[in-house]
């Protein structure tokens, strides 16, 4: 699978994620950032693991507005859909929804980040998952360009989204 997003950016997805992949990216004591781009800048909100196993997790959300966090606590069954193969988690009472399916696509394991897929209002979202380990800029780069370049190639047709959250509150 490629997705041409520009004439010089091609981005492929070579390897099928598996649960073992979901496991270990989720399975760190690290901060979890959830990169996304936005119509407004805002902080990037995180979640931190609080108990994990092969079918279970719990984690803490924390969000922040006007430099205020906010923690949420969630827990999520972890499968993986047979017929397509793919790792999931159903995260429970998500936003005042009975559960939220995010399905991972994309696991880079050196960069330590994942790409997320969920259904929101009939269309597929995508969330850019990066341990804060990784969730750094060296030499004018993304550390985690790979996945930025993946996450970038699925939204970029979304013109009003234009600002990058950020690593924390300023």
């Amino acid at each position: 699978l490629c997705l041409i997003a520009f004439p010089q950016l091609i981005v492929c997805q070579s390897l099928q994620v598996t649960f073992n992949d979901l496991l270990e990216f989720l399975g760190t004591g690290f901060r979890i950032y959830i990169f996304t781009l936005r119509e407004t800048s805002e902080t990037c909100p995180y979640y931190v693991k609080d108990f994990l196993n092969e079918t279970f997790y719990v984690f803490n959300l924390t969000t922040e507005e006007r430099c205020e966090p906010n923690t949420t606590r969630y827990s999520a069954d972890l499968r993986n859909d047979t017929t397509e193969n793919t790792p999931y988690m159903d995260i429970h009472n998500w936003n005042g929804t009975s559960k939220l399916r995010k399905e991972l696509r994309y696991y880079n394991n050196k960069q330590k980040c994942a790409i997320f897929a969920y259904r929101e209002s009939g269309q597929t979202q995508y969330e850019l998952h990066v341990w804060s380990v990784k969730f750094l800029i060296l030499n004018g780069s993304k550390v985690f360009h790979s996945c930025f370049s993946f996450y970038y190639a699925h939204i970029s047709q979304l013109s009003n989204l234009r600002h990058e959250c950020s690593h924390g509150c300023s």
